[in-house]
């Protein structure tokens, strides 16, 4: 059974982090050069090009590099969530948050927006 790559590092994020990770993801910014087992190398096309590795170490927690000034600060930036993003999709996986740790309003916010764009023909209940 295959995994979510980005539900193991989801609890890790800031919201801005993964928005901007998402948004790269989503405009094809990425690009997988290899693919293994538990993980993945890929370049993130941004600014500038961001080799980025994801996979698991020996004891089993994630493991991740990125050469952008973000992970420089032990952070986990968007380069390395989009390849996450990318590398489950290209496995057919998919992992749908509900929340950010550090802002439970964010789910909430994603709803309205999608409330208020979404025509009045079909709209959900929330």
């Amino acid at each position: 059974m295959a995994f979510s790559y980005l539900s193991v590092i989801y609890s890790d994020l800031v919201e801005n982090i993964y928005l901007e990770g998402k948004n790269l993801a989503n405009n094809k910014r990425v690009e997988l050069l290899q693919s293994f087992n538990n993980g993945c190398r890929a370049m993130v096309h941004s600014k500038s090009d961001y080799p980025v590795t994801i996979g698991f170490a020996k004891i089993g927690s994630p493991a991740y590099s990125c050469t952008c000034v973000t992970y420089s600060y032990d952070c986990i930036c968007e380069h390395i969530v989009a390849v996450a993003i990318t590398y489950d999709q290209s496995r057919g996986v998919s992992f749908t948050p509900w929340f950010l740790p550090d802002k439970s309003s964010f789910l909430w916010r994603s709803l309205l927006a999608e409330e208020m764009s979404t025509p009045d023909v079909g709209k959900r209940m929330i």
